[in-house]
């Protein structure tokens, strides 16, 4: 592996992380907003930090293709 490709996979990285950061933090709102809909009593923190937490990482556990975003093809 060269230095390259070792920097690729660091800025990768830290793309993959910030988008699963904005990603659980509009979860949070779209989870906190639904639960005042549809079921019109306040939810707690916690519970809107849960049900993000489980839909990000199940999302992002389903999604695992990032890593052929960035594969290079070898002629």
């Amino acid at each position: 592996m060269d230095g390259k490709a070792i920097l690729d996979a660091i800025i990768a990285l830290i793309l993959y992380i910030v988008f699963a950061v904005i990603y659980f933090v509009i979860l949070a709102f779209v989870v906190k907003f639904a639960t005042g809909i549809f079921y019109s009593y306040d939810v707690s923190a916690e519970a809107v930090a849960m049900g993000a937490a489980i839909l990000a990482g199940a999302t992002i556990v389903a999604g695992g293709g990032l890593a052929d975003a960035f594969k290079k093809e070898v002629l």
